[in-house]
């Protein structure tokens, strides 16, 4: 009898700890030392923004575990998307996720970046944090990038039309490129619109302006730049308009085609296609605009430095 007691007894323990196991999962949790991520709030939505405008928010990560929660690392989705954030987070304790996006190229669209943040958290290793809105078109660029393809000795030019939007008005400044060794530019004001409005209204209402874009590269290749146009406009101090050109020897055998060759009134002529070849020079020019990129981006870095340095007090 007292045999069937305890097995009875036993049986009652072990069907008691399972329930409570599976009633409250954080039990089992809170008895080992392990950590514990959360996110009050793992979706921001903002009304709206204009383009050209840096999308900043903080996300708020929590730690409700029993040991020190560690991230790992933050993966991004795109390059618009930067990211900085607390290393350790000690239990009970909070910490932030700062999220930095660049809308320039979103403008008259939904906007929506995620970032997947890594943790040491067994039970939850990877949370997703999103960040959402419409962003508002600050000017018409059309088009939007420039693609100089052609022979040598053809005329290739392209003539970009920027048209300001009504509610952010912005008069250009001066323009300059990146590199500016295979092209040369200019930039002038329409003045068709402006003239045939009152002097009062058309000093920043009503503007739209013409960039000519000319090729000058006299041998084969391609290559890549970036027209950066200065405007007066606190919004958007800069815009930034990408040119790719590709030049071809019309006495060489070139297997690759023109590709949108008609885009810019060129007169290039589509050849045989190559898929081999065609794989090679792409490989190159991608190598060409990820190196170009990197240096845009360094300048970038330089210039913020510089700014910071003008801001703080002379200590001498």
């Amino acid at each position: 009898m007292n045999g069937v007691l305890k097995i009875f007894v036993k049986v009652s323990v072990s069907i008691f700890v399972v329930s409570l196991c599976v009633s409250y999962p954080c039990f089992s949790a809170y008895t080992t030392k392990a950590p514990s991520v959360f996110f009050p709030q793992p979706l921001f939505e903002f009304d709206k923004m204009v383009e050209g405008e840096d999308l900043l928010h903080d996300f708020v990560i929590m730690n409700k575990g029993v040991d020190i929660l560690k991230v790992e690392k933050v993966k991004t989705t795109c390059g618009c998307t930067t990211v900085s954030y607390s290393k350790e987070i000690p239990p009970n304790g909070e910490g932030k996720i700062t999220m930095k996006v660049n809308t320039r190229g979103y403008g008259g669209r939904k906007l929506t970046k995620t970032i997947a943040v890594i943790t040491n958290d067994s039970r939850n290793p990877e949370s997703i944090l999103t960040v959402s809105g419409n962003i508002e078109k600050f000017a018409t660029i059309t088009p939007q990038a420039v693609r100089l393809n052609g022979k040598i000795a053809d005329e290739l030019r392209s003539v970009i039309k920027i048209i300001p939007e009504a509610d952010y008005p912005f008069s250009i400044v001066k323009i300059k490129a990146q590199e500016g060794k295979n092209i040369k530019y200019e930039f002038r004001e329409d003045k068709s619109v402006s003239e045939s409005q009152s002097a009062s209204t058309s000093q920043n209402m009503g503007k739209t302006y013409s960039v000519i874009v000319e090729n000058i590269k006299k041998d084969a290749g391609f290559y890549y730049d970036v027209l950066i146009i200065e405007t007066n406009s606190k919004i958007q101090p800069e815009i930034k308009i990408n040119v790719m050109g590709r030049i071809l020897d019309p006495n060489a055998q070139d297997k690759t085609p023109l590709s949108r060759a008609g885009i810019n009134g060129n007169n290039g002529t589509n050849l045989k296609q190559d898929p081999k070849h065609s794989e090679e020079l792409k490989k190159k020019f991608e190598a060409l605009i990820k190196q170009a990129q990197e240096k845009q981006k360094s300048q970038e870095q330089k210039n913020q430095e510089e700014k910071k340095d003008e801001g703080q007090p002379n200590k001498e």
